[in-house]
């Protein structure tokens, strides 16, 4: 009888102990979807450009897109079942949070997810290109852009600014040197906006300066400097004005598709799934992680239509 009792209680505390070690292996990564354009309508309601779950599963992660014009409930459900938020560039409205589009979907993820690192609940975001400026419009809880920027669809190296190296993203002891050569002397990110935050208004907003270290700024094709790269000081956000996965996946635009801006896409992948490890967070159930993840749907093929995506999924 005691045999039994102690070789029950020893299974329990192997499968409890090959639980709490695996969760970090598994992260699962949400990617906001937006509204379709006109003229992919067709296909869905709104979408994901397959390029970001191509750049996510690179890292080791698996993909749950995040469907747009839900009720809180849902919202609150993912994101408890999620270990990180990526938002993604495109063409949303990212100042308008009175419906539950882009920017609104954002909007209650953003605050779910600063409550959340608040209580000790680590929770990593990013934002690219659309993403980015919706990061800094929810932390500054307005509109700080700039309009009329001319940079897209080029690849320009950014400039690092004072202090980077003491960046999580960019720390002198963890990143490797070469991909520090790559940012800073190579067209390697690839811009594609209209839209920008320039140092002016950083600084003009004390919620952003606070809240946000600046790793590396831009000039415009106008002469216009611009914020490229930020990391919070206090919580695992993180933003990049530039598109990383575009360099591996994307062929339509003037990305860099050189073995060091490919190496560059895969760093940045690689950090943030990294970061998206040390939540723990996770679904109810393998069932109900199967119900959510990307792999529920088909990607379309654009490669043909599209000037921006060879790959979309799209969802009603």
């Amino acid at each position: 009888m005691n045999t039994f009792i102690f070789k029950v209680t020893f299974l329990i505390i192997s499968v409890s102990i090959i639980s709490t070690y695996a969760l970090p292996l598994r992260p699962v990564v949400g990617v906001l979807a937006q509204g379709s354009s006109s003229s992919t309508k067709k296909y869905g309601a709104s979408y994901i450009a397959a390029s970001y779950i191509k750049y996510l599963e690179s890292a080791g992660a698996r993909v749950v897109p995040i469907l747009v014009n839900q009720t809180d409930e849902y919202y609150n459900n993912i994101f408890k079942s999620l270990n990180g938020i990526l938002f993604p560039g495109g063409g949303s409205d990212i100042i308008d949070v009175s419906h539950i589009g882009y920017s609104g979907a954002a909007h209650i993820l953003y605050h779910l997810g600063l409550e959340a690192n608040k209580q000790g609940d680590f929770f990593p975001l990013w934002g690219i290109c659309l993403g980015f400026e919706e990061l800094m419009v929810q932390t500054a809880g307005e509109d700080v852009l700039k309009e009329g920027i001319k940079a897209s669809n080029i690849s320009f190296p950014v400039q690092l600014e004072q202090g980077y190296e003491q960046s999580r993203l960019l720390n002198a002891n963890t990143t490797p040197p070469s991909i520090i050569k790559t940012l800073s002397t190579v067209n390697s990110t690839l811009n594609s906006h209209n839209m920008a935050l320039t140092p002016t208004n950083f600084t003009r907003f004390t919620a952003l300066s606070s809240f946000f270290q600046v790793l590396s700024t831009n000039v415009d094709l106008n002469g216009v400097r611009f914020i490229s790269t930020v990391e919070a000081y206090d919580y695992p956000f993180y933003g990049t004005q530039w598109h990383p996965e575009k360099n591996a996946f994307e062929w339509k635009v003037n990305s860099c598709h050189a073995k060091e801006c490919v190496e560059l896409m895969q760093y940045m992948a690689n950090f943030f799934v990294e970061e998206a490890r040390k939540s723990q967070h996770q679904f109810s159930s393998p069932d109900e992680m199967a119900k959510h993840l990307i792999y529920n749907y088909d990607p379309v093929n654009l490669s043909q239509t599209s000037n921006a995506f060879e790959q979309a999924y799209f969802f009603p």
